[in-house]
């Protein structure tokens, strides 16, 4: 029984080493976030400055039709149809999602 425990919990193990650990900053708030997001804050002061970056709304269904909140400017392209569509979309442009 013992040896079994130790097989998982060597598993378990293996499986953690495994996972590649998204490097964080930490806010003033001393929220973390991984480096491949951004905030709210950081979104807006993009949009304050005019810098050139493509918003995709990717909410679908209700959480969409719903909504009386929505970025100007942005584009409705739900995850189901981003593949289909990204050659819809810039290569030299920041791309920033966002979703409920």
């Amino acid at each position: 029984m013992a040896s079994t425990q130790q097989s998982a919990e060597k598993s378990r193990q293996q499986k953690t080493e495994e996972k590649p650990q998204t490097p964080a900053r930490v806010e003033e708030s001393g929220d973390q976030i991984p480096d491949n997001r951004i905030t709210i804050k950081e979104l807006k002061e993009k949009m304050d400055k005019n810098e050139s970056v493509i918003i995709i709304d990717a909410r679908s269904g209700r959480s969409y039709i719903g909504s009386s909140v929505k970025i100007k400017g942005a584009i409705h392209i739900t995850i189901d149809q981003l593949e289909s569509r990204i050659g819809e979309l810039p290569k030299d442009k920041e791309i920033i999602t966002y979703c409920t």
